[in-house]
């Protein structure tokens, strides 16, 4: 089964809850640095915009609810002792679903409208070479 057999949303939702779940336990910059490019070219292959999983996946990295070494305001909270991580799983969980329908919704309305993520570019769908590289024969 090919990804391009699911509508976009539910690929959005994939991408959201995955890098959601990767920044968990990884640094949400160093999350978005390897994924977006990934995100980038896979929209690409699946004819959607760019910008449509980048931005889920993007918003998807800040989703570190769950766990104490997810961010430095989890790990205050949690060093003040009153929780424990089955508390702050259970509540990030809940937080993380909460948003990703949040930005499905959010991208789905405003998004459609502000950034005409229903069309993919004209310069997005062409072959870019790197001329600048010299070809040097081995």
């Amino acid at each position: 089964m090919s990804l391009t057999e699911f509508p976009p949303w539910v690929v959005a939702a994939a991408v959201t809850a995955i890098i959601a779940g990767l920044t968990e336990f990884t640094s949400n910059i160093t999350t978005t640095a390897l994924l977006l490019p990934i995100l980038a070219e896979l929209s690409i292959k699946l004819g959607m915009n760019p910008l449509y999983l980048m931005i889920h996946g993007n918003i998807g990295a800040t989703f570190a609810f769950m766990l104490p070494i997810a961010t430095a305001p989890n790990a205050i909270v949690f060093a003040h002792g009153d929780l424990t991580v089955l508390d702050m799983v259970k509540s990030g969980f809940v937080m993380n679903i909460v948003c990703i329908v949040i930005v499905l919704v959010a991208t789905h309305t405003w998004g459609m409208i502000f950034f005409d993520l229903r069309h993919v570019p004209w310069h997005m769908t062409t072959q870019v070479i790197n001329s600048s590289t010299p070809h040097v024969p081995i």
